[in-house]
């Protein structure tokens, strides 16, 4: 079990990593081998009822206005100032972040 949180509401660049073992094996596995980063034009979004305050949706199908290739994200984001909270879901004290059969 990986997972990611970001607060959108401060912009302190400060990610948490909720991850096993080690915080550079997580990043491994979240952030694996690289991606895309999609820039889309926000004049096609639009906020409804029932979203997130800082969440819109497209009611059509859209392409990226451009598409850019980040072969390692985390060191992109580390240039960029932000630093990672590691979490181990694996110790006892931690157990409040596990995902059960019954949550």
């Amino acid at each position: 079990m990986y997972s990611m949180s970001v607060n959108l509401y401060e912009d302190n660049k400060k990610i948490k990593i909720i991850g096993i073992d080690s915080l550079e094996d997580s990043l491994k596995v979240i952030y694996g081998e690289g991606g895309y980063l999609y820039h889309f034009d926000d004049e096609t979004f639009v906020y409804k009822e029932g979203l997130g305050d800082m969440e819109v949706v497209s009611n059509v199908p859209t392409k990226p206005i451009e598409m850019e290739r980040i072969d390692d994200p985390v060191e992109e984001m580390r240039n960029l100032g932000v630093t990672f909270e590691f979490i181990d879901i694996s110790l006892p004290e931690n157990s409040r972040y596990r995902i059960t059969a019954s949550t």
